[in-house]
Order: C-alpha cells, then structure tokens, then sequence
C-alpha cells in the first residue's frame, strides 16, 4: 500500500478551485461576446445608420422623416381609390398602410447596408398612425415609430 505524501514546497500554496475558474471563464466568455458580437442594429450603430436615412429622405427616395428631438421615424404610403365608395376608401387605406411599412423596412434596410433594396421582409414593430388624408383619388397614411425600436427590430431581408 503506498502513501501519498505532500511535497513540502506546495504545502504554502492554496489552490483555486477548478469549478470556480470554470464559471469565471465562462462569465468572461459571455461578457466579451455580448460587447464585440452586438447586431449591426444596435445602438451603437445610431449615428451613422441615422445620418444615412436622413440622406435618403431628402433625396427622395422615400417620404419621411427622422425626428431626434422626438427620436421618432415616420415613412409615408399612399394607395389609391379605386371605387369612391366606402369600400374602395378603406381598400386603399389599407394600401397606404402597407406601402408605409413597407417603406420602414425598406429605409432601414438602405440605411443600415449602405445600399438599394428590391425588398424587405420583416416585422414592424409598435408603430402608430400620425397622418392619414385621402385627396383626389389617393389616401396617404404617415405611420412613426421610436428610433430605438427601428434600429433594434426583427427584420430579414
């Protein structure tokens, strides 16, 4: 039968329990991802990926505007009545609503890659209609959401 004997230079030293290290290395490991691995749609990227759409809403290429003092984005749709009936109105209410959130979509997609969409595929999140008007044979509805909700939404394109 052997007998372990301790050897006498380690008998000063304490030892680090291998379970703590494990958590310690492992609560690093997730810090560090969650700060270098962040979405490209986080805040951080604010300035930029705002200073891109404001550029594109006064170009033209969309109707809307970006509010920093509100930190609101609105995007305009328009549909067109068909029928002037009541039916035909809310037909094309309907399409203007469409065509605004789809123009969401499309101005972050623009904004956030630096290039032109053909189209966007994704979920607006809470948004509320601000504008809606129906003149000669056109409705236009403005919808706006929070800048934080823009830039952090569930899109794919």
């Amino acid at each position: 039968m052997s007998v372990r004997t301790r050897d006498p230079a380690e008998s000063g030293k304490k030892r680090f329990p291998r379970a703590a290290l494990a958590v310690l290395l492992l609560a690093s490991a997730v810090i560090c991802s969650y700060i270098y691995l962040r979405p490209a749609g986080t805040p951080g990227a604010t300035p930029d990926v705002l200073a891109r759409a404001n550029d594109l809403i006064s170009e033209g290429r969309y109707r809307g505007r970006v509010s920093l003092t509100d930190g609101s984005i609105a995007a305009t749709g328009n549909g067109e009545i068909l029928n002037d009936t009541a039916q035909g109105r809310l037909l094309a209410k309907r399409a203007a609503l469409t065509d605004a959130r789809r123009n969401l979509l499309m101005l972050r997609h623009d904004a956030m890659n630096g290039e032109p969409s053909r189209g966007a595929s994704g979920r607006i999140g809470t948004h509320r209609v601000t504008s809606e008007r129906a003149f000669g044979g056109t409705y236009e509805v403005e919808v706006e959401m929070s800048l934080d909700e823009w830039l952090s939404s569930d899109f794919s394109y």
